[in-house]
């Protein structure tokens, strides 16, 4: 198993505290998603349609999203 590199950019660390990697925070901050909880609010179909969202990325953030139901609902 690959060992996870430090977060060295704290606007991150959200969303590692949260089980998502730098890579993922990094490409949903440069689309715009400054935090984590977002994702819960937002359907799988549009997070698709973000550049750099592949298959591994999407499914760490259906993880991600299927952890927090709770909070999804509260909107």
């Amino acid at each position: 198993m690959k060992s996870r590199r430090p977060i060295r950019n704290p606007e991150r660390l959200r969303f590692a505290q949260c089980g998502l990697t730098d890579r993922t925070a990094a490409v949903l901050i440069k689309a715009g998603i400054d935090a984590p909880e977002h994702l819960l609010h937002i359907a799988s179909d549009r997070i698709r349609l973000i550049q750099g969202i592949g298959p591994a990325l999407m499914k760490e953030i259906e993880r991600y999203q299927r952890q927090n139901p709770e909070a999804a609902r509260r909107t």
